[in-house]
């Protein structure tokens, strides 16, 4: 990969759908890197601190992708709605997500 490849704003929720969000996070970095995608993975310790790293990774992104369920998609579309940016959606929650 290089500085060419696009980039995306991961942004994960590892326990969502009870831990099948760290998973289903680990699948789309891998399926993105073989794409030749780069990934900046924004999950922090806290939504708060999620949100407040991928503001700033979004700034040199081309999309946002979201892993979770129905609160990281909130906060994956508010990312992506301030920056211009398209917004992926992996579902990982209890079935009754917004995706």
């Amino acid at each position: 990969m290089s500085a060419a490849d696009p980039l995306v704003c991961l942004l994960t929720n590892p326990v969502s759908g009870a831990g099948r969000g760290r998973g289903a996070s680990e699948t789309a970095r891998r399926e993105l890197a073989r794409l030749g995608v780069r990934v900046f993975d924004a999950t922090g310790s806290s939504a708060s601190r999620s949100l407040r790293r991928a503001h700033v990774a979004a700034e040199g992104a081309d999309a946002v992708v979201v892993v979770g369920g129905d609160g990281m998609a909130h906060l994956g579309a508010e990312v992506a709605a301030a920056h211009d940016l398209p917004l992926g959606l992996v579902p990982a929650g209890t079935g009754d997500d917004v995706a």
